[in-house]
């Protein structure tokens, strides 16, 4: 009986210690979380086997550390629990925000960029879906446009409906891009496309200039028009185009050829409203007065001076020059002595000669600068041999359109008329100088205003050529094209 006693402490002692490492893993981290310091704890090693001794109390004590134990690691399970739901609440919380989110910016996106919207295609509106180009809505039956033609370079038919597909509008700006898209409320026009010219190779050739004259052997020659130039002559150009598609050939004369040789011409001015208004035998005591009504009226003109009046007047000829006005030469001495003070054609080819020279170095003399020579010849009296004679010379004579015969002072009011009926283009004759000219200046402060209320711009004869020169490598419309259907110039 005692022997049966006194058995069962080590068979618990035996089972206590079997599988010591975990349980006093355990008891050590409860006892760590309960703040009591570990029971210190010896071992020895003897034939790999260990024995511990520990008193009643100490299992006792055992047994309430593992219960402690168990109710802390209960107690932080009960934690980890409610810590675990409080995150699982934060990201259902943060997914229910977020999906209200995607919603809030669907639906903007929505209302931005609508599936379907509404247009209006000539007139007519339409549901179309986002994304419909012009070509879709044409082929959605929404517009029935007709094709353009493939034009061929003579202006015939190449192609039938081979030009541009459409014409269109959207919201006011012009396409014919049938990639263009339509926006939602666009205001849509669609309509036939417009005819296209065919792709061309192209080839210029120079126009080989001649040389003639025009007929200059008597005074009625010299005013058939206004400006009698020299010319040293020009090429002219001409373009031929062949088709890729048609194969025809055209030919357009781009530049007409100036012939070399003496010319009598009229200023050819397109549509540009100009007017040379030139002013002769000055200088003179009245000139300045003359040069403050141009000057308040932003004109300039050009002043045909005698030379042997340059010297006595070389103030009044600067100022001509310094304002923009251009000065030319009315010979030296308005064909005194042989010429009878108003015919060149009555002098020797040598005092011809030297009415020029010297009437053009008094002008350059004066002002230190050389000027293009022109020249305005006394009476109009320029034809026959002295146009040879003076040729290499001058680079022009220069005549007039409208003569306002202020010269005899046929009362300011007449001057006036006669500048007012000035067309474009025309050169207008007035005088300076030879005698009072008052009527000439009261004539001009009226005139001038007029012509500039109509539109008219106040021109130097150089600027006359400039322009003429502008225009005149172009030919009438009705001249200017050669075509033929078997490549050749017609």
């Amino acid at each position: 009986m005692d022997k049966m006693q006194h058995n069962p402490q080590p068979q618990r002692q035996t089972q206590s210690n079997t599988h010591p490492q975990p349980r006093q893993t355990q008891r050590h981290a409860a006892a760590h979380a309960a703040g009591a310091a570990p029971q210190a704890r010896r071992t020895t090693h003897g034939n790999h086997m260990q024995h511990t001794r520990r008193t009643v109390s100490n299992q006792a004590h055992l047994l309430d550390s593992s219960a402690y134990s168990r109710q802390s690691q209960s107690a932080y399970a009960n934690s980890k629990s409610s810590d675990g739901m409080t995150r699982r609440g934060l990201f259902k919380a943060a997914a229910a925000l977020a999906a209200v989110a995607g919603v809030g910016a669907t639906g903007v996106y929505l209302v931005r960029n609508p599936p379907l919207f509404d247009v209006s295609i000539n007139g007519t509106t339409y549901r179309v879906s986002a994304g419909t180009t012009l070509q879709g809505a044409i082929k959605d039956g929404l517009a029935s446009p007709k094709p353009g033609n493939l034009m061929a370079v003579d202006g015939s038919v190449a192609a039938e409906g081979k030009g541009d597909i459409f014409a269109a509008t959207i919201n006011g700006k012009k396409t014919n891009n049938p990639a263009s898209k339509l926006v939602a409320n666009a205001i849509v026009t669609i309509s036939d496309g417009a005819d296209t010219t065919e792709d061309y190779s192209e080839k210029t050739e120079k126009i080989p200039f001649e040389t003639k004259s025009d007929d200059f052997s008597t005074l009625d020659s010299y005013f058939r028009a206004a400006l009698h130039v020299y010319s040293k002559g020009s090429e002219g150009e001409k373009t031929t185009r062949t088709g890729k598609v048609s194969g025809k050939t055209v030919s357009e004369t781009t530049k007409e050829p100036i012939d070399a040789g003496y010319h009598i011409i009229d200023a050819n001015v397109g549509d540009e409203k100009v007017v040379a208004l030139t002013f002769d035998d000055g200088p003179w005591e009245t000139t300045p007065q003359l040069l403050d009504v141009l000057k308040e009226n932003d004109i300039h003109v050009t002043f045909f001076v005698i030379g042997n009046q340059v010297a006595e007047h070389a103030d009044t000829v600067k100022r001509e020059h310094a304002e923009g006005h251009q000065v030319a030469t009315h010979t030296w001495d308005h064909a005194a002595g042989a010429g009878q003070g108003v015919n060149l054609t009555y002098m020797t080819a040598e005092e011809q000669k030297n009415e020029i020279t010297k009437g053009l170095q008094a002008i350059e003399d004066c002002l230190g600068t050389k000027v293009t020579h022109l020249l305005r010849a006394p009476g109009g009296n320029f034809y026959g041999e002295i146009v040879n004679t003076l040729s290499g010379m001058i680079d022009a004579e220069i005549g007039w359109n409208l003569d306002t015969e202020d010269w005899s002072r046929p009362g300011a009011q007449s001057i006036e008329n006669t500048i007012k009926s000035a067309k474009p283009g025309q050169v207008i004759l007035c005088h300076d100088g030879g005698g009072d000219r008052t009527q000439t200046i009261e004539a001009v402060k009226k005139a001038v205003p007029y012509l500039k209320e109509q539109g008219f711009k106040f021109v130097t004869i150089d600027e006359l050529f400039e322009i003429n020169n502008k225009y005149s490598g172009k030919a009438d419309a009705k001249d200017d094209k050669s075509k033929s259907d078997d490549g050749t110039a017609a």
